[in-house]
């Protein structure tokens, strides 16, 4: 069975900006290497189709990756937050690691509350903030936030694989959570 497609948006469309930091080791895998070297992925990169042209219609799923950059850019984005919102009122698959559960703090269930509140959620954890220095440069902690808003927040051990489901809502701490 061939593997569905992909559709890489963002924000504005265009190519996304890449964090030279995760160009280089612990980051740069085998796999990155894979992907930067794979013409149809760089391709999807370089020409993100823009959120205002994305409709949850048609898709099983959405993903959110993280990175810093999300902490700035998801969580008041209107158009994600409409978005995200359509996928849980569908009942599809909402999915974020890293910082990218940044896009789900102001998204709202169908019954109007926090689509996290009663759900247990992770993302870059408070104590990983803290040992990357960056707990004064995010506009908020993710984990306190999403604690904030009723999310059962679990982690694992710091930098460790780690995965959370409850529902269809999937959550990661770090990009390592998918072995």
């Amino acid at each position: 069975m061939p593997a569905p497609p992909v559709v890489v948006a963002s924000i504005k469309g265009g190519e996304i900006p890449m964090d030279e930091g995760s160009l280089s080791p612990p980051f740069l895998t085998k796999e990155v290497e894979e992907f930067l070297l794979d013409d149809i992925g760089m391709k999807n990169l370089l020409e993100s189709v823009p959120l205002a042209d994305v409709k949850a219609d048609g898709f099983d799923a959405v993903f959110l990756p993280g990175g810093h950059g999300a902490c700035f850019d998801m969580p008041d984005e209107p158009r994600l937050i409409a978005l995200l919102e359509q996928f849980a009122a569908s009942g599809k698959v909402v999915s974020a690691v890293c910082h990218g559960p940044m896009g789900l703090v102001n998204v709202k269930g169908p019954d109007g509350k926090p689509l996290v509140a009663g759900k247990k959620v992770t993302g870059f954890s408070d104590a990983e903030e803290y040992a990357v220095a960056k707990e004064k440069v995010v506009p908020f902690l993710l984990e306190a936030r999403l604690r904030e808003l009723g999310g059962l927040y679990e982690s694992g051990d710091k930098w460790a694989p780690f995965a959370v489901r409850d529902g269809k809502l999937v959550t990661g701490p770090l990009r390592w959570g998918r072995k």
